[in-house]
């Protein structure tokens, strides 16, 4: 039900819906499930909502940075298990690999530090640097 709160609810309705799933991922017993052999549809499904969730946010200048820390986390966290870490890295937005969050990062540092986490986690270490590159030399490396 978080997941469907997540796709089409508005903004309180998805931060209140991240709660619910990271105090989910928080817990033994429910990463163990979300991450079980039996939940791959349950587990491939939250990777591609946190995924579009994160696309929506690259795309509303408005949105609330607590919604991208959340999403982040939950990340992490799915990170945590092999299952999961290989689910995210099969699903992981390219948003949080191509900069588009730049100035989030900057403004809430708890927020770099769990994308750097995040990246360190998944084999993105040479996507870091992106995190500290002006917007307009993002598109123009060698």
């Amino acid at each position: 039900m978080s997941q469907v709160v997540l796709e089409i609810g508005n903004e309180l309705s998805k931060v209140v819906g991240m709660h619910i799933i990271e105090s989910i991922l928080k817990d033994s017993t429910g990463i163990s499930c979300i991450c079980s052999s039996s939940n791959t549809c349950l587990l491939y499904r939250l990777t591609r909502t946190l995924d579009h969730l994160i696309s929506l946010l690259a795309f509303d200048p408005e949105f609330s940075p607590r919604l991208l820390f959340h999403a982040v986390r939950c990340y992490v966290l799915l990170c945590s298990r092999a299952r999961g870490l290989n689910a995210v890295r099969k699903n992981l937005s390219r948003h949080l690999l191509c900069g588009t969050f730049q100035n989030e990062t900057e403004e809430f540092p708890i927020i770099k530090s769990l994308v750097e986490q995040l990246l360190l986690f998944v084999g993105g270490t040479e996507d870091l640097r992106l995190l500290s590159l002006p917007d307009d030399t993002l598109f123009h490396q060698p």
